[in-house]
């Protein structure tokens, strides 16, 4: 939505990113704090709008009033053809869906689960039927309707957690399977990306005060002491935040609609 790197944002916009993190001030890197200030639906909607006003006006496009959309249950999904009838008169529409989440088998509204074991074509295939089972081919079909030109693309793919890979750390920073952040955690280099110096991979925080620890191909992180809670949950899962080709190599599509043909 901005358009900036996540460090360019949290200076750049520092209100905005406290309210998009949810992290209070001084709780850069504190995953922690997370916990205690989740934002709610409405305020990352807002601030992900005005991200994007503001890269509008940088760019000096003439859209005053861009729509935001976001879509992370089955609910929103099934309904998000109808809620993109009613902004049909936005000049941008912006939609973002949790596809991933929406399929996790844990949720009690998951659209089409994916199971454990299923291997990775599986998946894939299932994530396709998921597309059209979860309203995505009908909100497609109603942009078409609208005469608009759609860019379709992801911020990023996923990966099969298949190897644990520890993670030390004073006390548990996130269950987020391929991602640490926090002032004291280190991990083994060749199984993931550990930065000390954040401000040069675009990172928010300070060098000395937060490190990151960013899984490598199939790895995912689990912490010793609590070793085979982790462990079983993700293994054989489909999960996204790492260092993977996968991951990092994201589709970009131009659709257009079709001129209906004349009789």
């Amino acid at each position: 939505y901005s358009g900036e790197l996540a460090r360019d944002v949290s200076l750049d916009q520092p209100s905005l990113w406290a309210l998009l993190t949810g992290r209070r001030d001084g709780a850069a890197g504190d995953d922690e704090a997370l916990d205690d200030a989740v934002p709610g639906r409405d305020d990352v909607a807002a601030c992900l709008r005005e991200l994007l006003r503001v890269q509008l006006r940088r760019l000096g496009a003439a859209v005053d009033d861009p729509r935001v959309l976001h879509v992370r249950d089955k609910h929103e999904a099934l309904a998000l053809a109808e809620r993109l009838r009613t902004h049909a008169d936005a000049a941008l529409v912006a939609v973002q869906v949790e596809m991933l989440e929406m399929l996790r088998p844990s949720r009690e509204d998951v659209c089409l689960p994916l199971e454990a074991g299923m291997s990775e074509a599986q998946v894939r295939a299932a994530v396709s039927e998921a597309f059209d089972a979860c309203g995505m081919t009908a909100a497609l079909h109603e942009l078409a309707a609208q005469g608009r030109t759609v860019i379709l693309t992801a911020e990023h793919g996923s990966v099969r957690a298949e190897i644990p890979a520890e993670v030390f750390c004073q006390e548990v920073q996130s269950e987020h399977p391929r991602v640490k952040v926090g002032a004291n955690i280190s991990c083994d280099e060749r199984q993931a990306l550990f930065i000390e110096a954040p401000e040069r991979f675009g990172l928010p925080g300070e060098e000395g005060d937060v490190a990151y620890a960013i899984a490598k191909d199939r790895f995912y992180f689990a912490y010793p002491n609590k070793y085979q809670y982790f462990v079983t949950p993700y293994r054989g899962q489909m999960v996204s935040g790492g260092i993977s080709p996968e991951e990092v190599i994201v589709p970009l599509a131009t659709l257009t609609p079709l001129t209906p043909l004349r009789r």
